[in-house]
């Protein structure tokens, strides 16, 4: 059976991200569970450009979700290299203020709650392990294998959360098309997804005359658009326009 490397050879971290996103998402597959959103949660932020914490130091969560009707939040790092230390110590530092403060909202956001969870792949889960006894780390841990996501340290503070794992999935089955293009994918994947979207274009306006401008594509075959961050749609565009130049 393949490694994790060599069934993601490229963007392991956008992979990890979709990977979550498919969990929240409304319809699973056989292959990947959406347990989330089973529990509620809906993707709210995704990759945003740094906010601020309770002490005005910058994080960069890769996702948001929130269940509204829970009051809850999962603050996801997903990680293909080292924790830092900082790192953790800036995500100490948020509180619920901060998360109203980015736009998350709830039935009643004075109930608000969160988990900083960390997510990694099971090919640096060992390191992971390490790493969070080290600093002393409390953060809830997923490890995303071949074939399962198990939560391999610390507690979810709500109890849901804490039941649904491990989770049996199919890596080869991650639902890519939540997020199918990041900030450094190449130059073949993107020219990809442009194809597929004139495609889709072409077939939904077979009958007629149409014009379409590219920004118009990209904004199609991301179902999430509208959650990512001003950074990362910048990046995705002027990557766009540089491949179709």
């Amino acid at each position: 059976m393949a490694n994790f490397s060599e069934l993601v050879p490229e963007e392991k971290h956008r992979v990890l991200i979709s990977c979550i996103m498919g969990l929240a998402h409304s319809t699973g597959t056989s292959g990947f569970p959406n347990s989330l959103h089973t529990l509620g949660y809906e993707v709210d932020i995704l990759e945003w450009d740094e906010v601020l914490n309770s002490k005005g130091k910058e994080v960069s969560p890769d996702i948001v979700l929130t269940d509204k009707n829970s009051n809850h939040s999962l603050v996801v790092e997903c990680k293909t290299s080292k924790l830092k230390k900082d790192q953790i110590e800036r995500y100490n530092d948020v509180k619920k203020e901060d998360l109203i403060d980015w736009g998350i909202s709830t039935t009643n956001p004075r109930q608000l709650t969160h988990d900083i969870t960390l997510v990694a792949s099971y090919e640096n889960g060992g390191t992971f392990l390490a790493t969070l006894r080290q600093w002393g780390c409390t953060f809830p841990t997923l490890q995303i294998g071949l074939v399962k996501i198990e939560k391999i340290a610390n507690e979810f503070s709500r109890a849901e959360l804490n039941e649904i794992f491990p989770l049996t999935i199919r890596l080869d089955q991650a639902p890519q098309y939540l997020y199918p293009v990041g900030r450094e994918s190449p130059d073949h994947i993107i020219m990809d997804q442009i194809l597929q979207g004139l495609l889709s274009k072409l077939y939904a306006n077979e009958n007629e005359e149409f014009e379409i401008a590219l920004k118009d594509i990209i904004i199609d075959i991301f179902p999430h658009w509208e959650a990512m961050g001003t950074g990362i749609r910048e990046k995705v565009i002027k990557n766009f326009q540089r491949v179709m130049e």
